[in-house]
């Protein structure tokens, strides 16, 4: 008896070839909108993460009558470092990192990063049970006005840096900023690790290096009372964040939020 014939093949090297194609268009389709549901899954959460830092600091205040002291000495441990104002007022920023342990958050943002902290000297200090609230006296009161002010630096940007010290807290002066709290976001550039090490970014020394002056994640990072939030862009060659500057925007992801002295 005559065995059938088998008229089945398998897929020719075109054939694969086609189907390889058409797999790899779909991918760099659905790829990219996949990444950037990702990303911005991830920006929430970092921002919801901000809103319960600032809750909790307002929290302080509320039951200690003072913002917490950064946590600043040697050891990364997340507890304030006290006393952090050996002479109040001096009208200074004390910056350093979250004290997250004081507050009993989280050690770092969403990355994994430490979180930058800043805060006007006038506050980390509790006004004394029962005194009359005295205007430059040393400890936080209802007349206090702290030295972190808030002013338009152009390009869309806001830059929160300590007034002159000569009006800070003084009589006329306007209403500030009395805290700041930054994370370095996904990029985390100069951003420090629960292990102390600091990401270095391409260009940077993270210390007082060259783009100082025209990046405005640096001025979030370089430790001094200065600090920059705007929104997020992609940097690119040629990029120039100087006030006023025609150029593109450099890169900036960074989170920034700071408590008004008017809420305090």
């Amino acid at each position: 008896m005559r065995q059938p014939v088998n008229t089945q093949r398998g897929l020719t090297l075109i054939e694969v070839a086609v189907v390889i194609a058409v797999i790899a268009l779909l991918l760099g389709t659905l790829l990219p909108p996949l990444v950037a549901q990702l990303q911005i899954r991830e920006v929430r959460d970092a921002e919801q993460r901000m809103r319960v830092i600032e809750e909790a600091l307002i929290g302080f205040a509320q039951s200690q009558g003072r913002l917490p002291c950064p946590d600043s000495d040697a050891t990364i441990d997340g507890l304030e470092s006290t006393p952090c104002a050996a002479t109040l007022p001096t009208n200074q920023v004390l910056v350093g990192r979250l004290p997250w342990a004081t507050l009993g958050l989280p050690p770092s943002d969403r990355w994994g990063r430490l979180l930058v902290y800043a805060v006007s000297e006038e506050f980390v200090a509790a006004a004394s049970p029962g005194s009359i609230a005295v205007l430059n006296n040393g400890r936080a009161d209802l007349a206090d006005l702290g030295c972190g002010t808030v002013n338009d630096r152009g390009n869309g940007k806001v830059a929160i840096t300590v007034a002159d010290g000569s009006n800070c807290n003084s009589a006329g002066a306007s209403p500030g900023a009395a805290a700041v709290v930054v994370s370095v976001g996904a990029n985390g550039h100069c951003g420090i690790t629960l292990a102390g090490a600091t990401l270095v970014a391409d260009g940077w020394d993270c210390g007082s290096g060259p783009a100082s002056g025209t990046v405005d994640e640096f001025e979030n990072v370089d430790g001094d009372s200065v600090f920059v939030a705007r929104g997020r862009s992609e940097g690119g060659a040629g990029c120039d964040d100087a006030p006023g500057s025609a150029g593109p925007l450099c890169a900036f992801d960074d989170l920034v939020i700071w408590i008004p002295t008017t809420v305090l």
